[in-house]
């Protein structure tokens, strides 16, 4: 076999593989290890996200848990909403998602040291979000996750929104007269930012590497904690777009011009 890492792609050659009792091996499906690396435990990673005397993450019954990649997280995730916890035991690429909607208690997270991917569906022909609804006192976790392909659009009302862990692919620009830059396969390397249309009273950000976040529409945000994470838009956006309410930063890095109401760092 010849493995090129950059691009994901292995080359078969001509012998079949055999095992150390000459026979042959099925490689039908092929499955790699790989260690991954960063200069913090920031944003998503194959790494312990628990810390010293930090309460655990709450996980809301009843609790489901997924992995084989492709568009295994269909059904957990239609399931999910308005109270549980779905956790990913894999770090493998997930291509498929269901919105959730009338979320009351909801934990989505990805089991502790592993990096899976949400990739979401290529667009069609220019929808890329993955929404999420919450009822009056609502709230949602996020933790561990790698999303990237599109904007994650918070709706409805929610008390308390959280991201810990996560990584929300800021995306690359590319060269003059393209936007951004592609993917091995193609797909354009879009911002996955985070979009505010409902109401959110704290959305609290604790250890991530984001995309722009902004409100759209009646959105507002009362209270945005950032902490321990980086913020970075692509070409003219905005890094942080808010026209009310209190940011708080700490410890943080924030690439590109933001413009906040009232700020706390």
């Amino acid at each position: 076999f010849l493995i090129d890492p950059e691009k994901g792609r292995v080359i078969r050659g001509d012998k079949v593989p055999v095992d150390k009792d000459n026979m042959a091996i099925d490689v039908s499906t092929f499955l790699v290890a790989y260690h991954y690396g960063f200069s913090s435990t920031i944003g998503t990673g194959a790494f312990d996200r628990r810390i010293f005397r930090q309460p655990a993450t709450p996980m809301p019954e009843p609790k489901q848990e997924v992995l084989g990649g492709g568009s295994a997280l269909v059904a957990p995730l239609t399931a999910l909403a308005p109270t549980g916890t779905l956790t990913i035991l894999d770090s493998l690429t997930y291509h498929e998602i269901v919105d959730l909607t009338n979320i009351d208690r909801v934990t989505l997270r990805s089991e502790n040291n592993t990096r899976s991917l949400i990739r979401l569906p290529a667009p069609d022909p220019d929808i890329k979000e993955w929404r999420f609804s919450g009822i009056e006192g609502s709230e949602l976790i996020l933790e561990g996750l790698f999303i990237s392909g599109g904007d994650v659009v918070l709706q409805g009302k929610f008390d308390r929104v959280t991201l810990r862990c996560c990584t929300l692919d800021p995306g690359e620009a590319g060269i003059a007269p393209d936007p951004y830059a592609k993917a091995v396969d193609g797909r354009e390397l879009i911002p996955c930012r985070i979009r505010v249309e409902g109401q959110i009273r704290h959305l609290t950000i604790e250890r991530c590497i984001l995309g722009s976040i902004g409100s759209r529409g009646d959105g507002a945000i009362a209270a945005l904690s950032i902490t321990d994470s980086i913020v970075q838009s692509v070409g003219t956006e905005k890094a942080i777009a808010l026209n009310s309410g209190v940011v708080n930063l700490t410890r943080c890095t924030i690439l590109g011009v933001a413009d906040i109401h009232q700020l706390e760092a």
